[in-house]
């Protein structure tokens, strides 16, 4: 390939070529910005805007260039006979310049426009003038710093910012809480937020299940660390407690909430005792740990502690009462002076009062413990009391009263409780008359 040298010694060798005869021509040489240096074929011209007459027809080298802009090189065929009009636009010739500063991570702007932050490397400046460059760093004063470049040479311009703000150290009891100072977050305690700037400054702590603090603060514009230590005030939580089935009496930490479900307010955080009761079921007992502010619901299973009691008396035919509750009547069977078996359900556990009572006998009370989920057995004897229910006037007019045993149709004769535990035998044939006597 042709350098520059090259080039323009082809393009005078067609000039010499096409001189040797006579020629017309005429080329209107205009540039933006104006007054340009105008050389052609390697020979100064003048400046633009100008004519050029008697070019030699053919291709000839123009180089056009301007002080703070880029120089143009550009092969222009001149026709005989023919005017030709040509204009060169030359585009401004940018500086390099690397901006940086002390400490890095300042805003450049130039003209109101955010070039970047430093260390910057600007190359959109135009070259041989002054330009204005502010900086701009939270923490420290703004600052302008004056930048005149010259050509394509690069450009190293630095400044050292002055600071202009404080140190904030926040911490908190219990840490973990957001810290906003001034409506902007800068994470969660313990914290140091830098470059505050200098005055008065507000300081918000927020965190879940406590009450949100504010502090207001006096920032020193000397880079000086303040300390900012809040203790969080726990919010009261709430404790839910259900249980199936429902109705238990709920209590916690010994006070009485009322029947579940049921809710249990204010409560701090920490541990506290619940307590359930339900009549027929196990008392449940368990520590739960509430959170501040928070919604805590517990689920009990009331676990059912009911017996029974399988009672039978001699004689049959006892009413049975359970703590005063008449749960029915034993039977007879046949051939057995004792009962049949009288089964109680769904008896609470612990000791309960059975009572058994038979006409002409004593009431009978007894004491049965009654285990959770089992069978508690007794069998009650009634002791008859004497009251005569039978009168006999036998065939000498002899009148007997007692109290008739059986039925009276034993084959020896009618059995007479005479007396207390006395027994009689009245042979059928010399009894004259049998009355039963009134209870009444």
């Amino acid at each position: 390939m042709f350098g520059f040298k090259g080039l323009v010694g082809v393009v005078c060798l067609a000039t010499l070529v096409a001189s040797a005869r006579k020629v017309s021509t005429h080329v209107e040489v205009t540039t933006q910005p104006e007054a340009a240096r105008v050389a052609v074929d390697g020979e100064s011209r003048g400046l633009a805007p100008l004519q050029l007459f008697n070019l030699a027809p053919g291709r000839h080298l123009f180089h056009v260039e301007s002080k703070g802009f880029r120089s143009i090189d550009e092969i222009v065929t001149v026709e005989d006979g023919v005017m030709l009009q040509k204009n060169f636009e030359l585009e401004p010739e940018k500086a390099l310049v690397l901006v940086r500063t002390e400490p890095s991570g300042a805003e450049v702007k130039f003209r109101g426009v955010v070039l970047g932050q430093t260390p910057l490397f600007v190359s959109s400046l135009p070259t041989d003038d002054t330009h204005t460059l502010e900086l701009l760093l939270p923490g420290y004063r703004p600052a302008k710093i004056q930048v005149r470049p010259e050509g394509r040479r690069p450009f190293v311009a630095t400044e050292k910012l002055m600071i202009d703000s404080g140190t904030l150290e926040c911490v908190t009891d219990p840490p973990g809480a957001e810290v906003v100072v001034n409506g902007i977050a800068h994470g969660v305690t313990p914290t140091t937020v830098s470059n505050v700037a200098k005055g008065g400054a507000t300081v918000s702590f927020r965190l879940r299940g406590y009450r949100s603090e504010t502090r207001q603060v006096v920032v020193s514009p000397d880079g000086r660390t303040q300390r900012v230590e809040v203790k969080m005030v726990g919010l009261p939580g709430v404790l839910r407690l259900v249980s199936t089935p429902e109705g238990a009496k709920a209590f916690v930490d010994g006070n009485y909430q009322g029947k579940t479900p049921t809710t249990a307010p204010d409560l701090a955080a920490g541990e506290h005792k619940v307590r359930l009761e339900l009549d027929g079921h196990a008392t449940q007992e368990r520590t739960v740990v509430t959170e501040n502010g928070g919604d805590t619901t517990e689920t009990f299973t009331m676990e059912s502690v009911l017996g029974r009691i399988e009672v039978s008396t001699v004689p049959a035919g006892a009413k049975i009462t359970i703590d005063g509750k008449a749960v029915g009547t034993t039977r007879s069977v046949p051939g057995s002076s004792k009962s049949a078996v009288l089964a109680v359900e769904k008896v609470s556990a612990g000791e309960r009062s059975v009572v058994a009572s038979a006409i002409g006998c004593q009431d009978v009370s007894r004491k049965v413990k009654v285990p959770p989920k089992g069978t508690a057995s007794v069998t009650i004897m009634l002791k008859r009391l004497f009251v005569p229910d039978t009168e006999i006037e036998t065939i000498q007019g002899t009148m007997r009263r007692g109290v008739l045993i059986g039925d009276g149709k034993d084959l020896d004769g009618v059995h007479l409780e005479v007396s207390p535990g006395v027994e009689q035998v009245f042979p059928h044939d010399q009894i004259r008359k049998l009355r039963q006597l009134s209870r009444e």
